[in-house]
């Protein structure tokens, strides 16, 4: 294979045309004109030309590059290639066209690969005579530098064009991964929740969309939050995936566009390719937002961690993560007193629930706690029962600070004699430091409590962003539907667990594969947050995947 074509010179058909030519592909470029296409090979030209003036790219690969493409207007001359990619406007009717005309000029043993993001791979080719030479081949943007390719075979495509397909794309140096033909793919699909939830968590009030964007950079992990990756994709384009998804499993709850963006997309502010979007581009400080911000920080003016700092109680199942979180405390200078189960207790189990309220009984020396972590993932009336027996444990004046992952802070505040004294917590594992942890705010809180919070994280150096109040609080419950969709994914049989997590990685730079996280997590956590979800809502975009069930109570996990 050595003569690459290529239909349609926009974003990425130009990229995936460096992609190739950088690697002594010929490659033969197609568009409409030759105003279009001489046009994408200038624009290439010069950003390459920069590229080598700032020392990030060398010359002699922009002289084989620009040597390698060849501008054409006609499809016959891409009658000698080995491989055609399409890459042009996701139209089902456009893309069927353009491979009926493919199939009459190419040689019989060309293979015929679309660029489609979302559409299946069967119905383009549903017309053709010769199916069997046309697969899925989905570049990511920029297609020049991402490492992932999506390969789709549809209902008609031979083990051949796949096999050669992986080929060609690992001979681009890049990393193939094969997904069955359903919509959106493996990255397409998974991230769907990444954009929705972020959409539905701003829109019920929780929390603010330049907060949003902060957390899901420091407390997660990930590289872009969700609003500033729309904005740099295109509020248009990251709609019409969802709007083709959706329609595409008829109507699947999980996928339903919102009305944030429709209207975003509407008015025209499209993201970063229109100066606005979530946020505004065109002022002297780019990513800024109409709203002005208020930061929930509370500064006191100085920080006081000597040695008779109040004692910390930290009670929790799950141990690693509870251990984990006493740890960070005791490194900030708190002095900590731990209990901690390795496992949580299902309600029906009364001894071992027994010997919890037992063991919290006859804690001694609680005259100094002034501050409670309860990190429980057991069953809402396990926990119930948990707080309020450490509530007649502790003085009047300590804080509590309990995991809102399953059920609200406000519901659990429900469950107090001093409701006004408990709010919410919640973090991303696996913990690293300085990682940012979210505080909720239950309805009953007071006004006391809530400075006596402040003051007491603002003093222990804990990084926190206030939230409102709701089951999953934001970045978990967010990474919780990442999991429940990758989770669903297998059990359609989408792709491996292998291909799922490293198609994430590479795919959109997660930090961690969502099923390598789900791990990491745990998956009781990841099952709790759901399921506190969906009794919330009622919505059956929450409904826990049947599979996270089933591992949860044969305590397996995916790796």
């Amino acid at each position: 294979m050595d003569r690459v074509g290529i239909v349609g010179s926009g974003t990425m058909g130009i990229e995936i045309a460096q992609a190739a030519a950088e690697h002594g592909f010929k490659v033969i470029l197609y568009d409409l004109t030759d105003e279009i296409v001489l046009g994408a090979i200038r624009r290439l030209k010069q950003r390459l030309h920069k590229k080598v003036e700032q020392g990030r790219y060398k010359a002699e690969n922009m002289n084989l590059v620009m040597v390698n493409i060849h501008p054409v207007t006609s499809l016959i001359e891409l009658n000698e290639c080995d491989i055609v990619i399409e890459a042009v406007p996701e139209s089902l009717a456009l893309k069927q066209q353009i491979f009926e005309d493919l199939e009459k000029v190419c040689k019989p043993t060309t293979i015929l690969a679309t660029n489609t993001s979302s559409l299946s791979i069967t119905a383009i080719a549903g017309k053709m005579k010769t199916a069997h030479r046309v697969v899925g081949c989905h570049f990511f943007n920029p297609a020049s530098i991402i490492k992932l390719v999506e390969v789709i075979p549809g209902m008609m495509t031979d083990d051949v064009t796949v096999k050669t397909t992986i080929d060609f794309i690992t001979s681009l140096h890049k990393e193939p991964v094969e997904a069955k033909d359903t919509p959106g793919f493996i990255v397409n699909r998974v991230a769907r929740s990444f954009y929705g939830e972020a959409l539905r968590l701003v829109d019920e009030g929780l929390v603010e969309i330049e907060t949003l964007d902060r957390l899901a950079k420091t407390e997660a992990g990930f590289p872009m939050g969700p609003f500033e990756l729309m904005d740099f994709i295109g509020i248009d384009v990251n709609y019409a995936v969802t709007e083709s998804v959706y329609n595409a499993t008829f109507s699947e709850p999980r996928y339903k566009p919102h009305l944030m963006q429709k209207r975003l997309v509407d008015s025209g502010m499209l993201g970063r390719k229109s100066s606005r979007g979530f946020y505004r581009y065109d002022t002297e400080q780019s990513n800024e937002r109409v709203s002005v911000h208020e930061s929930n920080d509370h500064e006191p003016s100085q920080r006081n961690l000597s040695e008779q700092q109040p004692i910390s109680l930290v009670i929790g199942d799950g141990a690693s993560f509870s251990k984990q979180w006493t740890d960070r405390l005791v490194a900030t200078g708190q002095r900590v007193k731990a209990l901690l189960w390795e496992k949580s207790t299902p309600e029906w189990n009364r001894e071992a629930f027994s010997q919890r309220i037992k063991a919290i009984e006859e804690l001694a020396d609680l005259e100094e706690i002034r501050v409670v972590w309860l990190l429980s993932t057991s069953e809402k009336g396990v926990t119930m029962q948990l707080l309020q027996c450490i509530e007649k444990r502790i003085p009047s004046d300590a804080i509590i600070f309990t995991s809102a992952l399953s059920v609200s802070a406000t519901e659990q505040a429900s469950w107090c004699q001093q409701s006004e004294r408990l709010f919410g917590f919640g973090i991303v594992p696996t913990l690293i430091e300085h990682q940012t942890i979210e505080i909720s705010k239950p309805l009953q809180a007071s006004r006391l409590f809530t400075d006596k919070a402040k003051q007491w994280l603002y003093q222990a150096g804990i990084s926190n962003e206030w939230i409102g109040d709701g089951p999953g609080l934001v970045m978990p419950r967010i990474i919780a539907m990442i999991i429940n969709e990758a989770a669903t994914a297998i059990t359609e049989r989408i792709a491996s667990v292998d291909a799922i997590d490293k198609a994430m990685k590479l795919g959109t730079r997660y930090p961690y594969g969502p099923l390598e996280w789900a791990d990491r997590i745990g998956i009781q956590q990841i099952y709790r947050i759901l399921e506190g979800l969906y009794a919330e809502f009622g919505d059956d975009r929450y409904r826990p995947a049947p599979l996270l069930k089933r591992m949860m109570l044969a305590h397996k996990s995916f790796y």
